[in-house]
């Protein structure tokens, strides 16, 4: 994870069952600070069901402390094969 300005967030490698409560953690405790966040997606090279519902739910939280979570996804190969077949609100 690397904090590139103020409000943006960029998460790098994998977002998975391996790590995603540690990623969480990490991003609850930047948004206690903030009113929002962009997340930027764009580097990640795995990303599994375990890391969108996390994602997902991460960004309902945030709505209901009326603080804004933008996710930014210019290509949607990291979740190629990963969500297929499942119905998903949007993340975006």
């Amino acid at each position: 994870m690397e904090i590139e300005k103020d409000n943006v967030i960029k998460l790098m490698g994998r977002l998975d069952s391996t790590n995603v409560s540690e990623i969480e953690e990490q991003l609850e405790e930047i948004l206690d600070e903030k009113e929002s966040l962009v997340i930027d997606l764009n580097e990640l090279e795995t990303l599994d069901i375990s890391g969108i519902f996390m994602l997902f739910s991460f960004k309902h939280r945030a709505h209901k402390e009326y603080k804004t979570i933008e996710y930014l996804l210019n290509s949607s190969k990291v979740i190629t094969g990963n969500i297929f077949g499942i119905n998903m609100p949007s993340i975006v």
